[in-house]
């Protein structure tokens, strides 16, 4: 790991623009602050806590074509849609974006490798920037994380009380980047500066949950608890509506359909979610999720069982977008803190 000092943000923002660069990063936008492209520094929002959206939408698209046909009465002709090359870009976000990176890396570059999503991360440049500060929604410490983790960047800055930041870097990508705009970064200052900005974060973060995966997982793992009659309760208010798996920077999965009119279409893949109603309804009419309960018991245990199962990865990073957009205030934390109590 490589460290420096950045005097000025503007300075990277204008040496990647120059290199043709796509930059995503938080912009305003009415009462929300959202990960959007930026076209300068004017448009980045330096005083917020946590975007409305994830990072994932840059990197695994809501929906996209991956193949397009056409037929007549003789042949049917298919035509495929991965591009050589995708735009460059630098996604600018928190540790925790940068975390739930690592998990979508699981997921589509892992056993079953994604071309589109591969592509796209093979383009892009993860940024983080420390947190200074906190919300009562945020809780990254207790699932692993940190406000001023590296975990899943390339490169992470920590704001210091110059206005300059604190460089440190978290990958090979990251080493080349220092190395390519050398100019511009400066040597390290003294460490104790850097920590001194995140102490704010870390008193405003929620810390009694810090211990409790350690007792859900357990709990989880145990199949006597899977059709635990706490479900129900835990689970009352969702609505099913799917909000909290869009904003959410771990959540990936999708439906594959077919569109398009008489003689012609695409194949196209779009987001989908588990706490749809139909996300499991079989051929046969038969749905093993048809109730609300299951669905959210499936992305409570796939987040703090199944991802750990499988890639030994978190699939909660406790960024808390669903707490905050959840229309009836169904807090993940709640069934956290439920669940860690019976798993005592």
């Amino acid at each position: 790991m490589r460290e420096g000092k950045l005097r000025d943000l503007h300075d990277l923002f204008q040496a990647l623009a120059d290199d043709n660069y796509r930059i995503v990063g938080p912009k305003r936008r009415g009462d929300d602050v959202v990960f959007a492209e930026l076209a300068s520094m004017e448009d980045y929002e330096a005083g917020y806590v946590c975007t409305a959206n994830s990072a994932k939408d840059f990197i695994f698209a809501r929906t996209e074509p991956i193949l397009a046909y056409d037929y007549d009465a003789t042949q049917t002709r298919v035509r495929d849609l991965l591009l050589d090359v995708y735009p460059p870009t630098v996604i600018i976000g928190r540790p925790c974006d940068a975390r739930g990176m690592q998990s979508l890396d699981a997921v589509f570059a892992g056993e079953y490798e994604d071309d589109f999503y591969l592509k796209r991360r093979a383009a892009t440049l993860i940024v983080a920037v420390s947190c200074t500060a906190a919300d009562d929604a945020c809780f990254c410490t207790s699932t692993g994380g940190r406000p001023d983790g590296v975990e899943g960047a390339d490169i992470l800055l920590t704001p210091l009380p110059d206005d300059g930041y604190y460089v440190e870097t978290g990958s090979a990508k990251g080493e080349e980047l220092l190395a390519k705009y050398e100019k511009i970064f400066a040597p390290a200052p003294e460490r104790a500066l850097r920590d001194h900005a995140i102490e704010t974060a870390y008193k405003d973060l929620r810390h009694d949950l810090t211990e409790a995966p350690e007792r859900i997982k357990p709990w989880l793992d145990n199949f006597a608890n899977y059709d635990s009659e706490k479900w129900p309760k835990m689970a009352f208010r969702c609505l099913s509506c799917g909000a909290c798996t869009y904003v959410c920077p771990t959540c990936h999965c999708f439906d594959i359909v077919d569109e398009g009119k008489l003689g012609v279409g695409e194949r196209k893949k779009n987001w989908d979610a588990c706490q749809f109603d139909h996300f499991t309804l079989h051929a046969s009419g038969h749905n093993p999720r048809a109730r609300q309960p299951l669905r959210w018991r499936n992305r409570f245990t796939c987040k703090f069982k199944i991802f750990l199962d499988k890639w030994n990865l978190p699939g909660c990073v406790g960024c808390g977008r669903c707490i905050r957009v959840c229309p009836v205030g169904q807090d993940i934390t709640e069934v956290m803190a439920a669940v860690a109590e019976l798993g005592e």
